[in-house]
């Protein structure tokens, strides 16, 4: 809406201990792609607010862009520590393993992970990851089993494809 960055941002100033404001304006400055004036609201914000998970991934968004993906890790790992039970932390992170090139940390979070959060998005990046660690049969059986699931014959020869390349043949 027209002036509502203005507002956002005359809210902060006038009344900077409010974590509203303070966390809408963050957001706000992260979707501008304006990371490091975003963090320190969104810092603010996901301390007051530690059970707000769009403010901890936000914050976590925004280290990643201005600190680096060391820093962005270690705070997605508390994340993942804090709401063990929430998808968009278990996706994020388990993605951003991957990214990282921790293919077996992605493994172990992913297979782990499955167990209490059954979703389709951990279940591929359970398959990526036991792929990037030489598991094909296991990557396989994984495949085959949706395969069958969801009748998709095509998911079940790729499944039967993944078996021989990981047994040489």
């Amino acid at each position: 809406l027209p002036g509502h960055d203005r507002d956002l941002k005359q809210a902060v100033v006038v009344d900077e201990s409010n974590i509203e404001a303070r966390g809408a304006w963050g957001l706000r400055l992260l979707a501008l792609e304006r990371s490091e004036e975003a963090m320190p609201h969104l810092e603010e914000a996901a301390r007051a607010r530690p059970w707000d998970v769009s403010l901890g991934l936000a914050l976590a968004a925004s280290v990643g862009a201005t600190e680096g993906a060391t820093e962005q890790g270690a705070l997605l790992g508390v994340l993942a520590d804090r709401h063990t039970m929430d998808l968009r932390v278990a996706r994020t992170r388990a993605q951003w393993l991957l990214d990282q090139g921790l293919y077996e940390e992605a493994y172990r979070y992913a297979r782990e992970t499955l167990q209490r959060l059954p979703d389709g998005q951990l279940g591929v990046a359970l398959v990526a990851s036991a792929l990037q660690t030489g598991r094909h049969q296991e990557a396989a059986a994984l495949v085959e089993s949706i395969g069958e699931e969801v009748g998709n014959t095509r998911l079940i020869e790729a499944a039967r494809q993944l078996r021989a390349r990981g047994s040489g043949g």
